[in-house]
């Protein structure tokens, strides 16, 4: 498969699974803690202190959700970015052992075509962590 297409396809595959998850995920969390919020705002005898502390609880577990999820993304991008940077220290090894460039180019991208690979089918793997932390039964109520 070509460079562009294993990176696309990968593209293709980690937005696909960022939107289900958001949407399966977060936005059920985001509709409790707005329905919570308008409940806060129901209470005439609430002081403005209280009022806030009912708000802030209200918006813990869709914080804490947009949290893990966002620290999981950036997990598994920064391990790829890894890979990616180990590809370009092995072509810069063959570089400079005198291979031709279109050599050390050729090896360059098959690598990283081996790391684009790797992690698009590492994506259900992710979506499946994902869906665990994001479960209500994960979260601290």
């Amino acid at each position: 498969m070509g460079h562009i297409n294993e990176q696309q396809l990968l593209q293709n595959a980690f937005t696909g699974m960022i939107d289900t998850v958001e949407k399966s995920k977060i936005r059920p969390l985001q509709r409790e803690s707005f329905v919570c919020s308008v409940s806060c705002c129901d209470d005439p005898d609430s002081t403005q202190q209280s009022f806030q502390r009912c708000i802030q609880k209200c918006n813990t577990n869709v914080k804490r959700a947009s949290q893990a999820f966002q620290h999981e993304l950036k997990r598994f991008q920064n391990r790829m970015q890894r890979q990616t940077q180990e590809c370009q220290e092995s072509a810069r090894d063959w570089q400079m052992g005198g291979a031709k460039e279109a050599d050390v180019q050729q090896q360059f991208k098959d690598c990283t075509d081996r790391v684009l690979g790797r992690n698009r089918q590492a994506i259900p793997e992710l979506k499946q962590r994902l869906d665990s932390m994001l479960t209500p039964q994960a979260q601290v109520q």
